[in-house]
């Protein structure tokens, strides 16, 4: 379970720290304030991938040079995704991790958003990419 988010400069988020201490968070507030940024944000630390764009770098707050998305479990574990121009940086409790392969499926989420329902009405080729994303987080061989 997450019980720790910071994040800085992601989206429309400048510095955003957040302490879970139950196990159910409700996120809530008008629109453009970055709740589903904030999700996106778990997402990328999850998997270095955004559902929104293929662009990692239109991730990073107008005008920064970087963004950081640090999510800590009840594990103690603690990862971090740091994007820039120059590409992202992975670590697991602060080891940087040289491939990105080696990073991903250790911090296991699902994210479904309202564009998923092409996964009902689309191609199969849609299906076919939402659960490559999902296997990749069990086995990433």
């Amino acid at each position: 379970m997450i019980t720790k988010i910071e994040v800085k400069n992601f989206r429309n988020q400048l510095k955003f720290t957040h302490d879970i201490k139950k196990p159910v968070l409700i996120i809530q507030g008008e629109n453009g304030i970055g709740k589903t940024s904030l999700l996106e944000s778990i997402y990328f630390a999850s998997t270095t991938k955004s559902h929104r764009t293929h662009e990692d770098f239109s991730m990073v707050y107008h005008e920064k040079e970087f963004a950081v998305v640090k999510v800590t479990t009840d594990t103690d574990y603690k990862y971090e995704v740091i994007v820039s121009k120059t590409g992202k940086r992975v670590s697991i409790n602060q080891v940087e991790k040289k491939k990105i392969s080696d990073y991903i499926g250790h911090l296991k989420t699902v994210l479904f958003a309202p564009e998923d329902l092409n996964l009902i009405k689309g191609s199969p080729v849609d299906r076919r990419y939402f659960i490559d994303l999902e296997l990749m987080q069990v086995n990433h061989i």
